[in-house]
């Protein structure tokens, strides 16, 4: 359940077109989040004007960004799928089109192991000198 290097782009083409979709919405994003708390979701006009306030044909209600997605990391996994899922229908269908949220996990898992890994060579050599030094 690990990404090999022949995966990488199933993980950084559909990031990359994220990011994009978050940078072009960075702007209007304070006044997407109050738009949103405004009208409720059973409002049958809360999808036009949200993409009105964008001033794009999508909008993300979620608090999160790319920026503040890495001031969490503790958290990261909980908040990116709170991040995708604030996105209109038109951005949910591209995410679950690119199967995301399944390469996303993917992607945590080899991290957490590559970290692991990396703590375990660190006590290693820390053994290893200890055990020279006696």
């Amino acid at each position: 359940m690990y990404i090999k290097p022949h995966e990488y782009g199933d993980v950084i083409l559909p990031l990359t077109v994220l990011k994009r979709f978050d940078s072009v919405l960075s702007d209007t994003k304070s006044k997407v989040l109050e738009a949103s708390k405004k009208y409720d979701e059973k409002f049958a006009q809360r999808d036009f004007i949200l993409k009105e306030t964008s001033g794009q044909n999508f909008y993300n209600t979620s608090k999160y960004d790319f920026k503040k997605l890495l001031d969490d990391p503790a958290n990261i996994e909980e908040n990116f799928y709170n991040y995708l899922d604030g996105y209109s229908k038109e951005v949910t269908d591209i995410v679950e089109n690119f199967d995301l949220k399944d390469i996303f996990k993917k992607w945590l898992t080899t991290i957490f192991y590559i970290q692991s890994l990396k703590r375990l060579i660190k006590r290693m050599q820390i053994y290893i000198q200890m055990k020279f030094l006696i």
